[in-house]
């Protein structure tokens, strides 16, 4: 790969190897290298899209836009709300120049461009599930922004807000049967997560002198009613099969 700029990278789990296997047909990938007794050392990350960047800061809010892809894979298929990826230093390809450290994640509303561009390719398959689950997932503006979602910091907010997007795209495909056999649980977890009585300030409304639901949905079992509507979506509409990674 011709990449301009690479990351030192570290993971809240242990990631390298799965990372580090099947992925040279990829143009954003992580890797790593090996100490002289065949254990695994520094762990790294970088991809095409960055080469077109000359601004470190610019540099930095791309790479993170496109980690959050794998971020949202992880969270997915892991079921924790953990922050999986932290990139640690900024270095030049070819002279190993030190340009930034450390680095400070930037705020990330969306990603800002067209990340459909990296030349992954759903027919090449690599037989490593997060670089095949993110080859498709970059191919769709539902997926990307469904899995940019999911790497934010979860909260009753943030779930509403993939509701809100899982109903408009069922919309959209006329399949909002789909939801029917979790209708009750959506009852609960809308009212709950509407609901300034209930969560305060963490609450989608202010003060609506809207009676509080009788039974509230925790955040744990909100996540979890979520998660299984992604996974009945990503089922029969992309024919996506989710598994811990």
């Amino acid at each position: 790969m011709d990449f301009k700029y690479f990351f030192l990278a570290s993971s809240s789990i242990r990631v390298e190897e799965l990372l580090s296997t099947n992925n040279s047909t990829y143009d954003a990938m992580f890797w790593s290298e090996l100490h002289d007794d065949n254990h695994l050392s520094s762990f790294y990350f970088s991809s095409l899209a960055l080469n077109e960047l000359d601004n470190k800061d610019d540099i930095i809010k791309r790479a993170y836009q496109i980690i959050s892809i794998f971020e949202g894979i992880f969270k997915l298929c892991e079921k924790r709300s953990k922050k999986y990826f932290t990139l640690d230093a900024l270095y030049e390809f070819g002279t190993k120049k030190n340009i930034a450290a450390p680095i400070y994640e930037p705020e990330l509303y969306f990603i800002d461009f067209d990340i459909s561009t990296l030349k992954n390719s759903i027919e090449s398959k690599t037989h490593n599930p997060v670089y095949d689950l993110f080859s498709q997932i970059i191919k769709n503006k539902f997926l990307t922004n469904l899995f940019f979602l999911l790497s934010r910091n979860t909260d009753y907010k943030l779930l509403y807000m993939i509701y809100d997007d899982l109903k408009y795209f069922l919309h959209q495909e006329k399949s909002l049967g789909l939801l029917k056999e979790f209708e009750n649980d959506i009852k609960i977890f809308t009212h709950t997560a509407n609901n300034y009585e209930v969560l305060g300030y963490f609450a989608r409304h202010g003060r609506t002198n809207q009676q509080p639901p009788k039974k509230i949905m925790s955040i744990e079992e909100s996540q979890e009613l979520i998660y299984k509507i992604i996974y009945k979506i990503l089922h029969e509409k992309f024919g996506m099969i989710l598994y811990r990674i």
